[in-house]
C-alpha cells in the first residue's frame, strides 16, 4: 500500500516565471508609468457604467446605421435643408460677434440706472450699427411667420 502524500506537487511554474509576450510586457510597463491616469480612467468607466451611460453608448453605436438613415432622410426634406442653412447662418453671425466685448458692454449698460430720454433714443437711431441690427431683427421677425400663412394670402398684423 502506498504511503499518503502530504503535499501536492505542481508542474506549473509560478505566475512570475511565466513567459509574457513582448506586447504584454510593453503594455504593463506603460500602465505602470501612467498608473494614476489609468486608475482615473477606470473610475470614469465605473461611473459611466453605474449611471447607465455605457449601455446607452453601446445601444447608440449598435444602431448608428438606422439613425444615420433617418437623420439623412429628415435632412433631405425642405425643413431639414432650411435647418442646415439656418445653422450655417447662425454660425456666421456668431463668428462675427466679439462675445467678450459684447458681454462687457451689456454689463456696463446694466449698471446704468438712468433711463434714456426720447432725444437720446433718437440719437441712438442715427448710429449705423444700431440701424443694421434693427433691420436684421425686423427681417428675422418677418421670416418667422409660418409658410402656410404666406401661401393662403393671409396677412398678419
Amino acid at each position: 500500500m502506498a504511503a499518503p502524500t502530504r503535499e501536492i506537487v505542481s508542474n506549473r511554474k509560478p505566475a512570475t516565471e511565466e513567459k509574457l509576450s513582448p506586447e504584454a510586457v510593453q503594455l504593463l510597463n506603460r500602465w505602470a508609468e501612467q498608473k494614476e491616469a489609468v486608475d482615473e480612467l477606470i473610475d470614469v468607466i465605473s461611473l459611466l457604467h453605474e449611471k447607465g451611460w455605457l449601455r446607452t453608448a453601446k445601444a447608440f453605436l449598435a444602431s448608428t446605421d438606422e439613425l444615420l438613415t433617418v437623420a439623412l432622410e429628415q435632412l433631405n426634406t425642405p425643413g431639414g435643408k432650411r435647418l442646415l442653412r439656418n445653422l450655417i447662418h447662425t454660425g456666421v453671425l456668431l463668428s462675427a460677434v466679439d462675445l467678450p466685448s459684447a458681454v462687457k458692454t451689456a454689463e456696463e449698460a446694466e449698471k446704468e440706472t438712468e433711463r434714456p430720454g426720447m432725444w437720446t433714443l433718437l440719437q441712438t437711431l442715427r448710429d449705423p450699427e444700431v440701424i443694421a441690427a434693427i433691420r436684421y431683427f425686423l427681417n428675422l421677425a418677418k421670416r418667422l411667420r409660418p409658410e402656410e400663412g404666406k401661401e393662403s394670402g393671409e396677412e398678419t398684423r
